[in-house]
């Protein structure tokens, strides 16, 4: 298990990296959110998953993180 000052690392290679980039789809591949359940996390997708889906393609405007924690931070670019 990574401790803080590892994903704070994490965080910041990602955002060198990835900011400005954009996402054009997002499909989830395995593990527990793979499938069509009613339960996210158990067979379903995360809650407002439809809700990314239609806001694709999003730019990534940065990474960071609080904690354990590493977030995405995206900027909808389907309107643009």
């Amino acid at each position: 298990m990574p401790e803080g000052p590892e994903c704070t690392l994490h965080a910041e290679f990602l955002d060198a990296a990835c900011r400005g980039m954009q996402i054009r789809r997002a499909s989830i591949m395995s593990g527990r959110y793979l499938g069509d359940g009613a339960t996210p996390g158990r067979g379903a997708p995360p809650d407002q998953w439809d809700q990314l889906q239609s806001a694709l393609p999003a730019s990534i405007t940065a990474v960071r993180s609080k904690g354990k924690f590493i977030y995405w931070t995206l900027r909808s670019t389907a309107e643009d």
